[in-house]
């Protein structure tokens, strides 16, 4: 959510604030966050199963040029007012970005390295992750693994 926060000051600065150093720096700090969302486009391929990787990849990357494409049609069908493309750019882009955050789960490699080898979070994740590509094998919540997430005895982990 700090990242969430972050992205959304650093676009309201390089939209919004009239000095020149500031709009850079909103602009750098987009730069580094398309970054990370882009990373985070590759996790969220973990969830999907082989055959549907090229479509998801491909779905992903329409939703996130979406905001771009949505205010260029206003500006040439509805009004060429350019601060009105950038409301809209940064409305749409905060709205597609919570609704991303609010559908990818946390990768559990990272809730291992944070809570540790016998992180519930992270186990529920790798759960979800599972129901969602259709398998019927889960991990026990008493499960233990390694630091990075590595099966330590996997005889006792999947049923």
């Amino acid at each position: 959510m700090l990242a969430l926060g972050m992205n959304i000051i650093a676009m309201y600065l390089a939209i919004y604030d009239q000095r020149i150093p500031v709009k850079k720096f909103g602009f750098f700090l987009n730069g580094l966050f398309h970054i990370k969302n882009s990373g985070s486009i590759i996790h969220s391929l973990e969830m999907v199963p082989d055959v549907y990787k090229n479509a998801n990849f491909t779905g992903l990357l329409l939703f996130e040029v979406s905001v771009v494409f949505y205010a260029c049609l206003v500006f040439y069908f509805y009004s060429p007012s350019i601060q009105l493309v950038f409301d809209i750019h940064f409305i749409l882009g905060v709205g597609m970005y919570l609704a991303y955050c609010l559908v990818v789960p946390e990768s559990p490699r990272w809730l291992f390295q944070r809570d540790g080898p016998k992180s519930k979070d992270a186990i529920n994740v790798l759960n979800y992750i599972a129901w969602f590509n259709g398998s019927s094998k889960r991990i026990p919540l008493d499960a233990h693994f390694d630091i990075i997430g590595q099966v330590v005895n996997e005889s006792i982990i999947l049923n």
